[in-house]
Formats: structure tokens, sequence, C-alpha cells
């Protein structure tokens, strides 16, 4: 792990603000924009009183309040990245551990689109353009991956992801590699899906906000309760799980890493094998 400067050393105490503000400055060019960028946004959410405070003087009540304080007004897990990110700024500078208790995920975040829910959005989609990206993300393709995509990466009952849109420091979109290594994949889906996109020859011309946008509204029309696209990537593997998948084919097609904890908590979340879809008609051997 990187040390900028270590307070116990007696040389020259340094501010949380001050040493968060380094911390970025040295990982701007190692780090995913979009990773600089919340990272500078958690430094601006610090509040200065805290900000003041030296690393030689943090305490587990200090850390504790300022977890608090955030947590007031923001979801489980962007309360857990804020603290991330703290943490990890500290331990630039000191050998100390600290423990704080952080907001458990609440039911909503939880939540799983069950089978009549994604056959209702994706019947309520056909004939828009809005189907075939939100038909690709419940076969795990993340949204940015999506925007990505280009007519290159599709042939016959096969999408092959390699790449990513993301946002730079100013929200400008940028194309990057995928998420992670395991992103690089290949993911098969049904012919009749890549045969109508070589057909329209388009697979999505529209922002990345207005799919969340037009879910919400699909949703609310049918008072199904709100779910993201990104929910969809968690349908798939809920799907591929209680269809007997192996969990290293599961791992494949989403992109996650081998022993995912995100993966660990989707698809042992509690639902009625009756609600799954099986979407899916896969050769397990051309992907192990």
């Amino acid at each position: 792990m990187d040390k900028i400067e270590k307070d116990h050393t007696k040389t020259k105490p340094t501010q949380l603000g001050i040493a968060a503000k380094q911390y970025i400055e040295s990982k701007t060019n190692l780090l995913s924009p979009e990773t600089i960028r919340n990272y500078k946004k958690y430094l601006r959410q610090i509040p200065d009183k805290y900000k003041k405070i030296y690393i030689s003087d943090i305490t587990n009540i200090t850390l504790q309040n300022i977890i608090n304080d955030y947590a007031y007004d923001h979801k489980p897990a962007t309360v857990r990245s804020y603290w991330n990110f703290i943490n990890i700024v500290i331990r630039t500078l000191s050998d100390r551990h600290y423990k704080v208790l952080l907001p458990h995920d609440n039911e909503e975040e939880a939540y799983i689109p069950t089978k009549e829910e994604v056959e209702l959005i994706l019947k309520e989609l056909r004939g828009t353009k809005y189907f075939t990206p939100i038909y690709l993300a419940a076969y795990g393709l993340r949204r940015g991956e999506i925007m990505a995509l280009s007519l290159d990466d599709v042939s016959d009952c096969r999408i092959r992801i390699n790449k990513s849109l993301a946002q730079d420091e100013k929200y400008n979109p940028i194309i990057k590699a995928p998420k992670t290594r395991a992103s690089n994949r290949v993911v098969p889906v049904p012919k009749e899906i890549t045969d109508k996109i070589k057909r329209d020859g388009v697979i999505y011309d529209g922002s990345a906000y207005s799919l969340n946008e037009v879910l919400h509204r699909i949703q609310d029309k049918y008072s199904i309760k709100r779910f993201s696209i990104h929910k969809l990537r968690h349908y798939l593997a809920t799907t591929l799980h209680y269809m007997n998948k192996p969990k290293r084919l599961i791992e494949s097609i989403g992109g996650w890493e081998t022993n995912s904890k995100v993966l660990e908590k989707v698809y042992t979340h509690t639902k009625k094998v009756e609600e799954v879809i099986e979407l899916f008609d896969l050769d397990e051997k051309a992907f192990l």
C-alpha cells in the first residue's frame, strides 16, 4: 500500500482533508475517471470540521460520527463506498486499524425482479428502441457495456463484451475497458435478438439515463416495485442459479470475478423457484 507520509513518524502532521486530496492526486492516472470523480465527490462531502482533524488524532468515535452524519441521507451502498475511501486515505498515513458500524442493505436494495415483472416489461417494450438494451440487460450486460456495444460485437447468438461507456471527471462520455478483467467475455443470447440487431442496424441510439426512466415509467404504470436496469443482472444470476447452472458458468456469463461476494449475495437471495423465467438455453461446454 502507498505511504504518503506517516503521522506516527512525528514529522509533519497531516489533516484528513489534505491527505484525501493528496491520495486522489496520486491515483489520478491509475484509476478510472469515474472512480476519481467519485473520490472527489466524497472529499467534498466530508464536513470541514472533520477535514481539519489530523490523522494522528482520529479515533474510532471520530470515524463513527463521520459515518453517522453521512448515513442520515445516503443509501447503505453509498455509505460503504464513502467509508472505503476515507479508510484507504487514512491507511496511507497510519498503520492503525479502525472499526466502524456501517448500515445494512435495506429490502429495496436486495430486491430482485420476478418472472412476471420481467415478462411484462419486455412485452411493453417490444417494438420500441428500448427493447433491445433492456433485453440484453436481462442477459447480464451492464448499462455501460450496452452503451458501448457496436455492430462488430454482435454475431449469431453471441454478444462480445470488451469495452464500456463511462464518464470522465467532467461527465463527458468516454469508452474504457470493462469494469473488471472478468468483464471481458462473450455472452450467449437468443438468435432472435442478434438477428433483430442486424436487421435494425443499431443496438440503441438513446441516452443511458433514459433506460432507467422508461423502466420506471412501466413499473409505475403496472404498480411494479421500482428497480433499476442493473437489477436485471441480479435476475440473470438468480435465474441461472435455480436452473442449476454451474457457478463458474454464471460468473463467466455475467462477468463477475471468481467467488464474487456480490454474486453470492444475489443468487442466494430468498426467492421462489417458480418466479424464475427460463430465458436461457445454453451450451455450458462453450463457457467452461
